[in-house]
């Protein structure tokens, strides 16, 4: 933390980002700022690598660091100011929550014998209802940290797990397997009944994330909901355009931002299936999948609300 903080204290925005900020890897942009619990981010942006002048103070509401620039005629702080600014940060910091300390990893086996992990945060009032949160190719389980948080607070478990790879396997047709990663996960909470109320299990997916839970609740009648987020009809071989007739009558949300064509698209076609209860939300923000929620935290409540809804909390 205080070689972080010292970075930071110097201006480099990078380091910065470590701390507290979401990277768009499509525009190579830091959104410098804090993640609130609500999934606010501070808004404005910084070309990275940018050098500035500058230090950092801490949010009071909502924990994080915001940059202060430096305008013309102000002035660092410096000397004994300076170090007792870091000392500062580094002893409030360490005051802060770990982001995980309201949750605790798990295991679970894979029909190959293959362990995976996840993040399992528990409602207060058990046995509740429980959803799997999938993540995106390559992103880290994290992703759904906020969306989790969220769940747990209307008395849902959440288990946000790893996919069985960081990157496309060189077989594509092993890609298409990895849906056994949700399958493992939900029979993992179905054998917990002290905590997860048989019957009221969902599953929610990013990208090829929203792919994956979509062939896992068609093989599986144990998946009560659903909620894709940013879905593709065909993500490299993992095809989904006739999967929701055979998930048949078991509801479905489905998501995606306008500004994404392919996902939008998707989600079009996807939601003229009308074998079931089929909903449908749109943002006007241009991102994909968790990073889609990340920036519109109207979606995070959208989704909280579906599965509420849908598995029947009350």
């Amino acid at each position: 933390m205080m070689a972080l903080l010292r970075r930071v204290y110097s201006g480099d925005l990078t380091t910065f980002a470590e701390v507290g900020s979401l990277c768009d890897p499509t525009s190579q942009r830091w959104l410098a700022g804090p993640l609130s619990r609500t999934g606010q981010v501070v808004r404005r942006s910084f070309t990275r690598r940018r050098k500035v002048s500058g230090y950092v103070s801490q949010i009071a509401k909502g924990g994080g660091y915001r940059a202060h620039i430096a305008k013309r005629g102000d002035r660092r702080p410096s000397g004994l100011r300076g170090t007792l600014v870091v000392i500062t940060l580094v002893l409030i910091g360490l005051a802060q929550p770990n982001p995980e300390a309201a949750g605790r990893v798990v295991s679970f086996r894979l029909a190959d014998g293959r362990m995976l992990s996840g993040l399992w945060m528990e409602a207060q009032e058990r046995p509740a209802p429980a959803v799997v949160l999938v993540p995106m190719l390559g992103r880290p389980r994290d992703e759904w940290q906020i969306t989790a948080q969220r769940l747990a607070e209307v008395n849902i478990n959440a288990l946000a797990i790893d996919l069985p790879g960081s990157a496309l396997p060189e077989n594509p047709a092993e890609l298409t397997r990895w849906h056994e990663a949700i399958t493992a996960a939900i029979a993992y909470l179905a054998g917990h009944p002290a905590d997860v109320r048989p019957g009221a299990i969902g599953v929610a997916g990013a990208s090829l994330g929203a792919n994956l839970a979509l062939v896992a609740g068609a093989a599986t009648p144990a998946v009560a909901s659903l909620a894709l987020v940013s879905p593709s009809l065909d993500y490299r071989g993992v095809r989904i355009d006739s999967l929701l007739s055979q998930y048949a009558g078991r509801p479905a949300l489905l998501m995606a931002s306008i500004h994404d064509p392919y996902a939008a698209r998707s989600v079009r076609t996807l939601a003229q299936d009308a074998s079931g209860p089929r909903e449908v939300r749109w943002s006007s923000i241009a991102a994909h999948g968790t990073l889609l929620l990340s920036r519109d935290p109207e979606l995070v409540e959208a989704l909280v609300e579906w599965f509420q809804r849908t598995l029947g909390v009350h």
